[in-house]
């Protein structure tokens, strides 16, 4: 997980894509107009920046902030920028063919707001203990171990 203080510099200014190209990809830390987030409609966007904001950020006519890292995300989290999701657990997925006798993979997932885990998966036998709910422990080794409650 990030640590917050990795952030306690950061600034996020929103506004109308119409004015994407006035921004030098150079100075913020976003690389393209290819690769900002938009809103769901497609209006709006962001660019973010660490310490003084960039000339082109401040010249926008549009802009809406600038926020914080905290501010950003409860704006990230509503309906005009993150569709709401609803996934039926169990969710199943097919394992493409190169990899069909693997027991063990590592699936990456993305949520709304853009953040990636890792989780670790095993079809394999398990060594070790087991606790009580079952938790599984991934040593530095990858190695996938249960463990037992006492």
């Amino acid at each position: 997980m990030v640590q917050q203080q990795e952030y306690d510099n950061r600034h996020f200014m929103i506004f109308d894509v119409s004015e994407l190209s006035q921004i030098d990809f150079n100075t913020v830390l976003e690389t393209s107009e290819d690769t900002v987030r938009k809103s769901v409609d497609q209006t709006k966007t962001f660019v973010k920046w660490d310490g003084i904001i960039p000339s082109c950020v401040s010249n926008l006519t549009t802009k809406e902030g600038p926020y914080t890292y905290d501010e950003i995300l409860q704006i990230l989290n509503t309906p005009e920028w993150s569709t709401p999701i609803t996934i039926t657990t169990p969710y199943t997925f097919m394992v493409p063919p190169p990899l069909t006798n693997v027991t063990d993979i590592i699936v990456k997932i993305n949520d709304s707001v853009g953040c990636e885990t890792w989780v670790a998966l095993s079809c394999g036998t398990y060594y070790g203990k087991e606790f009580e709910d079952f938790a599984i422990f991934l040593f530095q080794d990858s190695n996938i171990y249960l463990f037992e409650g006492q």
